[in-house]
C-alpha cells in the first residue's frame, strides 16, 4: 500500500508542479488515463483506454483520503485543506464518491462539506451550523438518498 500512495503522490507532484518546465497537456479521451502507466494521445481511440472498476476507484479514494488527512492534519486553515491536490483529485472522481464520503463522515468526521456541496449541490444544513450539526445533517441527507455503498 505505501508504494501505491507514493505513486499517487508522485503523480500529483508531477501534475501540480509549477515552474518553467511545466509539461504541455494534450486532450485525452479517457478521464481515467492518468491511473495507468501508459500515456494516451488524442489520436488513440477511447477503446484503447483502461477503465477502473468500482473496487479500484474505492481503493484509490481511500488512498487519497489517507494522503489528504496525513498532509493536512496540522492545518487549521480550511482553504489549504480544500485546495490540497488529493482533495481536488477526489472531487474530480465525480458524484460516484458521494456515498463513500458519507461513509467517511460516519466513521471519521472531517471537513467534507465543500466536496459534498460541489458534488451534490445539496444544502442539508444552514451555514450557521456547528461542525457536529453539519456532520449529522449530511449523514441524515446521505441516509435519505439510499446509496449502495
Amino acid at each position: 500500500m505505501p508504494a501505491t500512495i507514493a505513486r499517487i503522490r508522485r503523480s500529483m507532484e508531477q501534475e501540480f508542479h509549477y515552474g518553467s518546465d511545466v509539461p504541455a497537456y494534450e486532450f485525452c479521451p479517457d478521464p481515467d488515463a492518468w491511473k495507468c502507466e501508459e500515456v494516451y494521445s488524442y489520436t488513440e481511440g477511447p477503446s484503447q483506454a483502461k477503465v477502473a472498476s468500482i473496487s479500484d476507484k474505492k481503493r484509490e479514494f481511500k488512498l487519497l483520503v489517507e494522503l489528504w488527512r496525513k498532509e493536512t492534519r496540522r492545518s487549521s486553515v480550511v482553504a489549504i485543506r480544500y485546495t490540497h491536490p488529493a482533495y481536488q483529485r477526489i472531487l474530480a472522481m465525480g458524484s460516484e464518491v458521494v456515498p463513500w464520503i458519507i461513509e467517511e463522515l460516519k466513521t471519521r468526521p472531517d471537513r467534507w462539506f465543500a466536496a459534498l456541496y460541489a458534488l451534490t449541490k445539496a444544502e442539508p444544513c444552514p451555514p450557521s451550523a456547528t461542525f457536529d450539526e453539519a456532520i449529522q445533517a449530511w449523514i441524515d441527507w446521505g441516509d435519505g438518498q439510499l446509496f449502495n455503498v
